[in-house]
């Protein structure tokens, strides 16, 4: 029994080879996607009117909201790419790289 599992499992993998080559790619190109949206957020981010202390006290609290929420969604997604890189990609540390050059932890 146990080797005719081995055997399977070969077979399985042969078969799996060609879709996980397509995840793998389709990981990689969410992953460029990702890195550039991140990279056009930080651009926006440094352009709203908290960071210039011009929206006045009472409009900061829903700016600076707002904004909490914005960062909170982009490491939800910079935490799902980790996860499918783990998963798909097998390269997870340039994975890692790529998410920390567009969401710095400074």
């Amino acid at each position: 029994m146990w080797q005719q599992a081995k055997k399977d499992v070969v077979a399985v993998e042969k078969a799996l080879k060609p879709h996980k080559e397509q995840s793998r790619h389709r990981v990689r190109d969410d992953l460029d996607v990702f890195s550039q949206k991140v990279k056009a957020f930080r651009t926006k981010f440094a352009e709203r009117p908290f960071n210039f202390f011009n929206t006045g006290c009472v409009k900061a609290y829903g700016e600076l909201n707002q904004a909490n929420m914005d960062i909170t969604g982009m490491e939800i997604e910079a935490n799902r790419q980790k996860v499918l890189a783990d998963l798909f990609d097998g390269d997870v540390e340039e994975a890692l790289q790529i998410i920390k050059v567009s969401v710095p932890s400074e």
